[in-house]
């Protein structure tokens, strides 16, 4: 007999504040209940499929989820026959029948049903039908607008990675590996590191000169970090490479993180390589001043542990 589930639902694209708080109200009804909460998720996301619009990768949001507490994460796919359900075929065959739900906990803005045709109050009513408790968790805010993953990817797509970072309550953050390139910031004695990332249909900041960390090994760097063209070189495709300020070595084919902090500028196109060195030589001299400003983030976030 499968045991009687107490959880909470969602899209859960990039696990920000407001989804955390859905999890520890989640977490604290099931403690009543003396079961171990679930949170149910969608294989893809139920209102885009675009490449490089999520905040986090499916293994990744189930990695976050994990560092916060909750133990299983269910998967549903997404969009299947899921996606053709009306609202109370939802709960009756997949709360109810599948999943054994006793109380299901909901963000107010929460949509469900083929053309999102249900809501947080339909799901309410169709409780009280069929005997399931629902929950439904206020909209958390930051400076006085909803947090919603809509609301991050539009600070990330304006280069604003403390409003985003605030609402998501870690840094936003991409992996991959480290490839070979040019080796021309060699030459120029500042050596940096081409970061390939791992996946197409994850986010990457608006182009421009970042403050990072970087991910290697377990430990974190500070760094500087291009994401972008380089219209100095005449280089049209845009591309990742970072300065490790206090690191060297050969990184290739090592898998990194980087964590994006702050936004320093544009990608400039410089009249020589020396001016762009003088820029370079300015820009990790603010990083330098941010990093001694920000002693706090020499620890890596423990919802990020383990990534």
């Amino acid at each position: 007999m499968i045991q009687k589930q107490i959880g909470c639902i969602g899209n859960f694209d990039g696990v920000h504040l407001g989804h955390q708080e859905l999890i520890r109200t989640t977490q604290c009804i099931a403690e009543k209940e003396q079961l171990k909460p679930i949170l149910i998720t969608f294989q893809t996301h139920t209102k885009m499929q675009d490449e490089g619009s999520y905040l986090t990768t499916s293994n990744e949001k189930s990695h976050i989820i994990h560092n916060i507490g909750i133990e299983k994460v269910v998967q549903l796919d997404f969009p299947g026959i899921i996606a053709n359900m009306t609202p109370d075929e939802f709960v009756e065959h997949i709360l109810i029948h599948s999943l054994q739900m006793t109380h299901v906990i909901v963000g107010e803005n929460f949509c469900f049903g083929k053309n999102r045709s249900g809501n947080s109050s339909t799901l309410q009513k169709i409780g009280k039908e069929r005997n399931i408790g629902v929950t439904i968790v206020p909209l958390a805010t930051y400076q006085d607008s909803p947090i919603s993953s809509t609301n991050i990817r539009k600070a990330i797509d304006e280069g604003n990675m403390e409003k985003s970072n605030a609402m998501l309550g870690y840094p936003f953050f991409n992996q991959g590996i480290i490839v070979p390139g040019k080796k021309r910031g060699r030459t120029m004695g500042i050596p940096t590191a081409n970061l390939h990332p791992r996946n197409a249909m994850k986010k990457n900041p608006k182009e421009g000169v970042y403050i990072t960390q970087i991910l290697l090994n377990d430990q974190l760097f500070p760094s500087i970090t291009h994401s972008g063209p380089k219209p100095t070189f005449q280089e049209t495709d845009a591309g990742i490479e970072t300065f490790l300020l206090s690191h060297s070595g050969n990184f290739y084919s090592q898998r990194f993180v980087v964590l994006w902090l702050k936004r320093l500028r544009d990608v400039c196109c410089f009249d020589s390589e020396k001016e762009l060195v003088q820029q370079i030589q300015k820009d990790i001299q603010m990083t330098k001043d941010y990093f001694a400003a920000n002693e706090s983030l020499s620890e890596l976030p423990t919802i990020l542990k383990r990534l």
